[in-house]
């Protein structure tokens, strides 16, 4: 049996699948980050988005904790690692929901719908900036060695965050297996690893509900490449995919934007290569051993 918790604008809420009573709703005002607390945490921890939908491993951490008290009075450590697993779930969530489902055939006047492929490796650079529910800021810029495997059902990240303005620098290590959803997240500075699941399927094609937007051109004289941009709508979350049109579906950009909180998240690949440049991006470190 799975619980589950949902962020909605005004309120948590606890539901499961079997169905089970119901808990009060907790107003979101009652779970806040301090200014302080914010400083304390990683560039890392706080990279990409907090996601819309949270799932067992944030009921574990606050399981023992009283909800009705802010969180500027729980542990920092808490907090923590709490908001790494929550921020970093949420790259892959970008990454991976950004094109999920299967191509159908294109409307008149619309390019063809695609799959991107089924391995490869890239460079992967992002920029965030959101609004916690208490009115404090946050902002980063990272750049990755990204590579992605679905024979194997593997996604690796590994690179550099930067928080902005004050260019706090983490070393950050990402690993997904897309065939159990367990996600580690490796602190290099410290030498830690996060363990977490996300219930996210493993994309492959631009969904039937796409919107077509517009076409660019990528490069210069006869190195040219056409790239189309659909529009993606999941729940609260608006995103703007684009991928190239030379057959390989490469996705060029992706710029996603949440309401609630207030998320605008902007990636862009470079250096793509159609293989995997290091499959050790893959090895789950022995620090993983006993991950909680």
């Amino acid at each position: 049996m799975k619980n589950h918790y949902k962020i909605h604008a005004q309120n948590y809420e606890h539901f499961d699948h079997d169905q089970e009573d119901k808990l009060p709703s907790l107003p979101i005002n009652d779970i806040t980050i301090d200014s302080k607390e914010i400083q304390s945490l990683t560039p890392a921890a706080l990279a990409p988005v907090v996601k819309i939908e949270m799932l067992d491993w944030l009921r574990s951490d606050f399981d023992d904790i009283d909800l009705n008290r802010p969180t500027s009075q729980l542990s920092s450590e808490r907090v923590t690692r709490s908001m790494k697993k929550l921020c970093v779930e949420e790259i892959f969530a970008i990454i991976i929901t950004a094109v999920n489902g299967k191509p159908t055939t294109s409307l008149k006047n619309e390019p063809e719908r695609c799959c991107i492929p089924t391995q490869f490796s890239s460079q992967l650079s992002t920029a965030t900036s959101m609004v916690f529910p208490d009115g404090t800021t946050f902002a980063s810029y990272a750049y990755y060695n990204f590579s992605y495997d679905s024979d194997r059902g593997l996604v690796g990240m590994k690179g550099v965050s930067f928080s902005v303005p004050d260019q706090q620098k983490s070393d950050v290590w990402i690993i997904e297996n897309m065939n159990d959803g367990q996600i580690y997240v490796i602190d290099e500075d410290a030498k830690k690893c996060y363990k977490s699941t996300m219930p996210i399927k493993p994309f492959h094609c631009i969904p039937d509900t796409a919107t077509y937007v517009h076409s660019f051109t990528y490069g210069y004289g006869d190195k040219k490449i056409i790239g189309d941009t659909w529009r993606i709508q999941k729940d609260e979350a608006v995103d703007y995919a684009t991928v190239s049109r030379d057959g390989r579906c490469i996705l060029l950009t992706d710029n996603t934007f949440f309401q609630n909180p207030t998320v605008v998240d902007a990636m862009t690949t470079t250096d793509f290569v159609a293989q995997i440049d290091d499959p050790s991006i893959f090895d789950i470190p022995a620090e993983c051993k006993n991950a909680i």
